[in-house]
């Protein structure tokens, strides 16, 4: 859990994404979560290969790049032409992708791995390890509700 609270920021505003991770974290009988597992490095592969992929999917959406301002060091976002002023009626944002994790037929019916196979079809405890091999691309750009 407090990997997940502490590691998340980056999809604060998908708490249904959130909730999701924590329960499949909590639910995990191999879970990383052990306190002989706290380690940098499993809060770094958390990171890398369960939240960043998650949001990418969202950087992807609405960014086209993203530079670094050399006077003070901190990252400068360059929206997507035309994304100025608002998001365009037909592209995707934090509303859509809570909604996916919100229904649990479309979340089953969504969520594939890499290899194309359901995340759902392995058993419950054994998601939470699963993440790290979800195409997260695939499953939340066919996830839209618009």
């Amino acid at each position: 859990f407090l990997l997940v609270w502490g590691e998340a920021g980056n999809v604060r505003f998908m708490p249904e994404v959130i909730y999701f991770i924590t329960e499949l974290a909590l639910a995990s009988e191999s879970s990383c979560l052990a306190k002989s597992d706290l380690t940098t490095d499993r809060s770094r592969h958390f990171l890398s290969d369960i939240v960043r992929p998650i949001y990418n999917v969202v950087f992807d959406e609405w960014y086209d790049e993203v530079k670094v301002n050399q006077s003070n060091q901190r990252d400068v976002k360059k929206l997507r032409a035309g994304y100025e002023d608002f998001l365009p009626p037909n592209v995707a944002n934090y509303d859509d992708w809570n909604e996916l994790f919100c229904s649990p037929q479309r979340l089953v019916s969504s969520i594939m791995l890499l290899d194309e196979k359901p995340l759902f079809d392995l058993p419950h405890e054994e998601r939470f390890a699963a993440l790290a091999r979800v195409d997260w691309q695939g499953s939340l750009s066919a996830a839209t509700t618009k």
